[in-house]
């Protein structure tokens, strides 16, 4: 049986945060809202990924008509696409503004992503939240929880929502088994629910085996599925509306995550740079299917 998402109203949210969460969750009055948020920022994090996308969908516009037509509940934007490409033709889609970010040229040793925008921006621009990549466990935390304790501030005096994407990244988080390892994500959903977010995206675990004997116990005895392993991920978030970093992801495998974050208890997935390999016909396809198997209106076969 799938666990229950937290109710929008048993959330102790201001006005300010329920109707702009509620507009991210497609107008539901219910506070069952769902999310589907596609992650149109992963350039400036990714630089060159492998494989590359086709020339073709380099256009920002690309990621604007895939969330039209795929039926997005919002697209996560950084500040320079948000003020150029939003416009009167792309008003109607939520968004979620990101607040800072990095490149991936310098090693990940003390990753901190810098603010590059503030939740002013985000109100001027009539974003629906605002997101943070939080690093947790990174060495350059004093830096990273600094920012963020000021953005929650200023999240709490506009009534904005803060979605954090609890990414575990550094040097001591790889001495302790890798950024994928079950506890590595379930300390960052954690850290990020102690912090302060409305909303936690978390990745789902993928262990190193090879890496197990390096991991703190009893994390390093834990033999567990991978529908357990993600649904403990998202109750590590504590009370929190909780998406699934699915933005890697294609084919199959994606679905299969997709149907253990229903089973988790999350609210929804974040999308991202996996549906740059297909077309924006197929790439829009794929995401009305998954919402239907978030909504539990469809069943897809893994392969």
């Amino acid at each position: 049986m799938a666990a229950t998402p937290p109710n929008l109203f048993e959330m102790g949210l201001s006005t300010g945060k329920l109707r702009r969460l509620q507009r991210l969750a497609q107008g539901q009055v219910s506070g069952d809202g769902l999310m589907q948020l596609l992650a149109a920022d992963w350039r400036l994090d990714l630089g060159a990924p492998d494989p590359l996308p086709p020339a073709d969908r380099a256009d920002p516009e690309y990621a604007f008509r895939l969330a039209d037509q795929g039926g997005m509940s919002g697209i996560i934007l950084g500040i320079g696409h948000a003020e150029r490409y939003l416009g009167d033709r792309y008003r109607h889609i939520p968004f979620v503004l990101q607040l800072n970010g990095k490149t991936d040229v310098p090693p990940d040793d003390e990753a901190l992503a810098p603010l590059n925008a503030t939740v002013e921006d985000a109100v001027r621009l009539a974003a629906d939240a605002v997101s943070y990549t939080l690093y947790a466990g990174s060495p350059a935390q004093y830096e990273d929880f600094t920012q963020l304790s000021r953005v929650r501030q200023e999240c709490v005096a506009f009534g904005m929502p803060l979605l954090v994407r609890a990414v575990p990244r550094g040097t001591a988080i790889e001495r302790r088994g890798g950024a994928g390892s079950q506890y590595a994500l379930e300390y960052a959903a954690r850290v990020a629910d102690e912090l302060g977010a409305d909303i936690v995206v978390v990745a789902p675990p993928s262990p190193a085996p090879s890496r197990a004997a390096h991991l703190p116990k009893p994390y390093s005895d834990l033999q567990l599925s991978p529908a357990d392993a993600l649904a403990r991920v998202v109750n590590a978030a504590g009370n929190r509306l909780v998406l699934v970093d699915v933005s890697g992801e294609t084919g199959n495998a994606l679905r299969d995550v997709v149907r253990c974050a229903v089973e988790a208890g999350a609210v929804g997935v974040m999308l991202g740079r996996g549906l740059w390999q297909y077309s924006l016909e197929e790439a829009a396809a794929l995401c009305r299917e998954l919402r239907a198997m978030l909504e539990g209106e469809e069943s897809v076969p893994s392969a």
